[in-house]
């Protein structure tokens, strides 16, 4: 998959997340409410996945730098860090 390809992907998944996140949830049941933190817990883990893939692969490239990823993505260094050994291990 070329990186234009992901890129479309997940400006899909961006809209789709406004779209959800406006929606009300007002009159749910708590059994319905349950029900749709489950399903939103298991599309955060499948994110997680996928984001330590990536960091992942900027090891690979071996000029992955804990302050460059800090950086881009806005986090503390120490967290850099954390995600970056967390995709070696």
């Amino acid at each position: 998959m070329r990186s234009d390809q992901v890129s479309d992907v997940l400006t899909r998944l961006e809209s789709l997340h406004r779209e959800l996140a406006s929606v009300r949830l007002d009159g749910l049941t708590r059994t319905e409410l349950y029900a749709l933190i489950e399903q939103l817990h298991k599309v955060d883990n499948q994110v997680g996945a996928l984001e330590q893939r990536l960091f992942g692969r900027l090891l690979l490239d071996r000029s992955a730098t804990p302050r460059d990823v800090a950086r881009r993505l806005r986090i503390s260094p120490g967290e850099a860090q954390r995600r970056l050994d967390q995709a070696a291990s």
